[in-house]
């Protein structure tokens, strides 16, 4: 039995590997569903990276003593914007929701690369920036169900989480080899200021991708597409 267990396991990668990439395809044939997942890599590859890096930048950059004196604020702020939007996104609809979290983080962004002032950054800076993790959450989950058809949507999330998977490994490697090539003990700042630039970028090609999918409004618990 335990020589059949390597070649058990091949099979089962196998299987699983086909598995994914036929609901890939299938998400395809869904109206708006595969942009909606590709615009969700690049703004998740940007938002994972900040979970990662605000504590070293609050702490190398901004001189904080203590990353908590950032993420604290960050944190409850977080919890407050997810709960916030979704009553936003009851009162809108998910993706319009979802502009405006994505927009809060393109602010975000523009701040932190020029903001030096401590308390500004810790009491402005890092809330805006837990509103719109908490809201973006909330809002990107939100329209994934409404996209995918209710028979799939079990198979359909397990991609969406996929995709966050990935983008969580691509963002923060974006943001270290930004820094790897640009040495902050040699450039300072301003190589962390290009990093921040690499993620707003992100988010932007993000913003821009999800600009074209579909606008679906409740209407009595039902979705219809506006």
């Amino acid at each position: 039995r335990r020589a059949e267990a390597p070649e058990r396991i091949a099979v089962a990668w196998r299987t699983g590997a086909s598995q994914t990439w036929r609901t890939i395809q299938d998400a395809r044939a869904v109206p708006g569903l595969f942009r909606f997942l590709v615009a969700n890599f690049f703004y998740s590859d940007a938002l994972n990276t900040v979970i990662v890096a605000m504590g070293v930048y609050a702490t190398a950059v901004i001189g904080f003593g203590s990353a908590l004196e950032v993420l604290g604020p960050a944190t409850v702020a977080a919890v407050i914007g997810s709960w916030l939007f979704g009553l936003v996104t009851d009162r809108l609809t998910s993706k319009q929701s979802l502009i405006i979290s994505l927009l809060m983080w393109v602010g975000v962004f523009l701040a932190a690369m020029f903001v030096t002032d401590k308390v500004l950054f810790q009491w402005v800076v890092a809330p805006v920036a837990g509103v719109a993790l908490g809201s973006t959450w909330t809002a990107a989950r939100t329209m994934m169900i409404e996209l995918s058809p209710p028979a799939r949507l079990g198979e359909f999330m397990g991609i969406y989480n996929l995709t966050g998977k990935f983008a969580a490994v691509l963002g923060p490697a974006l943001w270290g080899g930004t820094l790897l090539l640009l040495d902050p003990a040699t450039y300072g700042r301003f190589a962390y200021q290009v990093a921040i630039g690499t993620l707003l970028v992100m988010v932007l090609i993000g913003l821009a991708l999800h600009l074209g999918t579909p606008n679906i409004r409740r209407v009595r618990g039902t979705a219809v597409t506006g």
